[in-house]
């Protein structure tokens, strides 16, 4: 039997993902690549690596977290009610602008902040919603209405705009 923390990470993701394929028929989800920002952090004799223990420490939050396998329960849940998943790209999320869908560097003012440098622009938001927004956008722009399962979606070649 897992032990009791395990069970309740479990009993969690059932419930939660439960929660949102029924209230939703359409969920979004940025695309990460979990197992790619998972890796350990490259520490040698030369280059003893001084993010090492940072690094651990963040792969440590996300396995605990089970990012991977809530999004996977989520995707089942969807589809057996009808509903589908779609997977966002990852890249450009946190630096596209919700508003005005420009892309311009230095955006991400720090980890919790985000205003849109674009000329003339000056949208502020917290970094997450922004990003929650932006993958808003591309669900809405793409996501086939009636479809079930989960499908993956690209980015329009005009850049969303």
């Amino acid at each position: 039997m897992p032990p009791r923390g395990s069970r309740r990470a479990l009993d969690w993701q059932h419930k939660v993902t439960h929660a949102l394929a029924r209230e939703f028929g359409v969920v979004g989800v940025e695309g990460l690549h979990i197992t790619q920002m998972t890796r350990s952090a490259r520490v040698t004799v030369d280059a003893p690596g001084a993010n090492a223990a940072q690094k651990s420490g963040s792969n440590r939050a996300i396995a605990a977290q089970a990012w991977g396998s809530t999004v996977t329960l989520l995707a089942h849940k969807l589809a057996e009610r009808g509903g589908h998943l779609v997977r966002v790209p990852a890249p450009c999320t946190s630096r596209r602008c919700s508003r005005c869908r420009a892309i311009a560097e230095g955006g991400r003012e720090s980890r919790d902040r985000f205003v849109c440098k674009a000329p003339g622009r000056g949208h502020t938001a917290h970094a997450d919603t922004n990003a929650a927004r932006n993958v808003e956008h591309a669900v809405r722009r793409q996501a086939a209405p009636g479809h079930g399962g989960c499908q993956d979606v690209e980015p329009s070649p005009s850049g969303g705009r």
